[in-house]
């Protein structure tokens, strides 16, 4: 009879190592799942970036005026939203 009671302790033994390496293996997959998807994201998000640039380089090449008057009311808002909050702490 002894030896049943190590054959079951190892065969439990055994049954709860494969829990944890097929838990491990679960783990392994959905972090390399969710870093390709990240990688996906930050890729979309560097090309949408990149659209955007060129976008806007390409206004203010043909709006050269129409760009300044927007910097220069952009500047002024900031600049305004900046004392506003300066001022406000004091």
């Amino acid at each position: 009879m002894e030896p049943l009671k190590t054959d079951s302790k190892t065969s439990y033994a055994n049954d709860i190592k494969n829990k944890f390496q097929s838990g491990e293996n679960a783990i392994v997959k959905a972090t390399h799942d969710v870093g390709e998807k990240m990688g996906s994201m930050a890729s979309e998000l560097a090309n949408t970036a990149s659209d955007y640039y060129k976008t806007s380089q390409t206004y203010v090449k043909q709006n050269p005026a129409k760009s300044i008057a927007i910097a220069v009311a952009a500047g002024a808002v900031a600049g305004s939203l900046m004392t506003f909050v300066s001022r406000r702490k004091n």
